[in-house]
């Protein structure tokens, strides 16, 4: 359950393009974890993309949880997978909220790290969504369509996991 990406750029985007998606799909790798150890129970060779190339998914990615699980996964578990990295970041901004005062420079570095690592994507709300869909295929590498309203609900959840996230971190 190595992070894997691949060496060397998509033929449709420029070397340094790719360098940078590679060293910015280090900053999203908590939020692909959280998926991973959510799935671990199901997964057979699960493994984390750093970096996937573009003709494979849609969008701009930069990391993201491939490979095959089991397909007697029940649909709460492809559900709770897509939502986990929201239900385990704002938990943590809570515990450090209660149990560490912090400085207000990195309350702030913090807000913005556990907020991004919390709001889903539009693959996450794609397999929350269609979880039926995720399980007949067998396999993560989801690709294809996105239900329509996923692009501006992941947007709008981003700001909300902000300031959920704030607000745990301030009690």
């Amino acid at each position: 359950m190595s992070p894997d990406r691949s060496d060397r750029p998509d033929s449709t985007e420029g070397a340094g393009a790719h360098a940078a998606r590679v060293a910015l799909s280090l900053v999203v790798l908590p939020h692909e974890l959280a998926h991973l150890l959510a799935l671990a129970p199901w997964g057979r060779g699960l493994r984390l993309d750093l970096a996937p190339p573009l003709n494979e998914t849609r969008g701009v990615p930069l990391a993201r949880v491939g490979g095959q699980f089991d397909p007697a996964i029940p649909l709460s578990a492809l559900r709770l997978a897509a939502v986990a990295p929201t239900v385990v970041y704002p938990a943590l901004a809570v515990v450090v909220g209660v149990g560490v005062t912090l400085s207000a420079p990195v309350a702030l570095v913090l807000t913005a790290l556990l907020a991004l690592w919390a709001a889903p994507s539009t693959g996450d709300l794609t397999v929350l969504v269609d979880a039926r869909a995720v399980r007949e295929t067998g396999s993560l590498d989801v690709r294809g369509q996105s239900p329509r309203l996923a692009d501006p609900l992941s947007a709008v959840l981003s700001v909300v996991m902000t300031l959920v996230v704030a607000a745990g971190l301030l009690l």
